[in-house]
């Protein structure tokens, strides 16, 4: 379930989604992260869950930066990177095209995690702070378009897990 909305579209926040609502996005994107294994058995949408629940970091964001990447990964890079992001590689990291290529969905998903919370941690704590960072304007990126995708997926998101 949803525990609580995030009107300030903080990155460190309880779930604003519910597994069923992150379920029912991918399988009407018909995303590929549906068909792959995930630790404990777990679904794709169980897994995004629990590791925002574990790391304190809402799980919409992580489900809405995949959205409006790549549409859950049917279109561009993700396809072939596995990465819920289109992050970019870091000297030395597998890449493919200039971004991050992960082994699994699972693994693409955890670095999303772990950036954001380096985001969070370093004063981009808010969607509004942190998309000029993470689609900076210098990569042909429309800020504005970009935290509107975020916001809007984040808040239909929501209110999918808020109906009984």
């Amino acid at each position: 379930m949803a525990l609580a909305p995030n009107p300030q579209a903080a990155i460190r926040h309880v779930p604003s989604v519910s597994v069923a609502a992150i379920r029912s996005a991918l399988e009407a994107a018909g995303s590929p992260a549906l068909h792959a294994s995930y630790a404990d058995g777990k679904d794709v949408a169980e897994y995004i869950w629990d590791a925002g629940r574990v790391l304190d970091v809402d799980p919409a964001v992580v489900v809405a930066l995949f959205w409006h990447e790549s549409k859950f990964g049917t279109l561009g890079m993700a396809r072939l990177t596995n990465s819920v992001g289109n992050i970019r590689p870091l000297p030395g990291q597998p890449a493919v095209g200039g971004y991050r290529r992960y082994h699994s969905w699972e693994a693409g998903i955890d670095d999303c995690y772990r950036l954001l919370l380096s985001y969070a941690r370093h004063g981009a704590a808010t969607i509004p702070v942190a998309i000029p960072v993470w689609a900076p304007p210098a990569d042909h990126n429309d800020d504005g378009s970009y935290i509107a995708s975020v916001l809007g997926t984040m808040g239909a998101l929501y209110a999918q897990s808020a109906r009984p």
